[in-house]
């Protein structure tokens, strides 16, 4: 991913988190972020590819926070409990609340755009499986 695209994902993310998502349109958020509508279709296509982003950045920052949970922990209900004092973090409420609302705009407005957001909130990568399998499967 390059600086720029990355840039404006980071912005994007932060943008919304603070401000909602379902009925902002790519102008307006280009404008609260500081930049042009046309450099957000550059760089995600349209608005099903910045949704599409905003779940994937958002899922795998969860997933490897789950990772490193699970290496400190001694039992899979310590990994469930801390997964939960981190996810109902105050502070992480805005991320949380709009992981979810991406993918009911996905789901509701565009069924075959929901697919890449969805997938994507789905996938299991190598690394996750390991640690899930190292805290579960070992019973610890």
């Amino acid at each position: 991913m390059s600086a720029a695209r990355q840039d404006l994902l980071d912005k994007t993310i932060a943008y919304v988190a603070a401000h909602g998502l379902s009925d902002l349109s790519l102008r307006e958020l280009a404008a609260g972020i500081g930049t042009s509508h046309r450099m957000l279709i550059y760089h995600f296509g349209n608005r099903e590819g910045l949704l599409a982003a905003i779940v994937a950045t958002i899922e795998a920052q969860q997933r490897t926070a789950l990772e490193l949970l699970a290496v400190d922990a001694s039992s899979p209900r310590e990994v469930i409990t801390a997964q939960w004092a981190q996810l109902s973090d105050p502070a992480l409420a805005p991320y949380v609340m709009l992981f979810f609302e991406v993918l009911a705009l996905a789901l509701q407005r565009r069924p075959r755009a929901a697919r890449a957001p969805c997938a994507a909130a789905l996938r299991w990568s190598p690394r996750s499986r390991r640690a899930d399998l190292h805290g579960f499967r070992s019973g610890r």
